[in-house]
């Protein structure tokens, strides 16, 4: 598995994606926002040794995160399923709002691509 996951959307399953995918000793972050109240298994995450790391993003660090992506060292592209232009917001809104068409993150642009 991986040495560190990272839960950053809050649908529904993907937290348990997250420490299915973490090796034994390895961490977990959930940055995700959920609306409904999740179970932790918490025999299987001492048995695994997972550390779970939790809470809101800290602002201060939003620049460096911008700057890893703009360079390649994140890519966020398995994350965003849906793009659409400011004309569209409406639309956005409810497709994400009501996790419709399997919408994971939703990506406004200025203007039509």
């Amino acid at each position: 598995g991986a040495d560190r996951t990272i839960e950053a959307c809050g649908a529904k399953g993907t937290y348990e994606l997250a420490l299915d995918c973490v090796r034994p000793g390895g961490n977990v972050s959930l940055i995700g926002v959920f609306e409904d109240p999740q179970t932790l298994a918490l025999n299987e995450l001492w048995i695994k040794n997972i550390k779970i790391t939790m809470g809101l993003v800290n602002a201060n660090r939003i620049p460096e995160l911008i700057n890893l992506i703009q360079i390649g060292k994140i890519n966020t592209n398995p994350l965003i399923t849906h793009r659409a232009p400011l004309n569209d917001i409406l639309e956005g809104y409810d497709v994400f709002g009501n996790k419709k068409d399997n919408c994971i993150k939703w990506v406004v642009t200025p203007y039509e691509r």
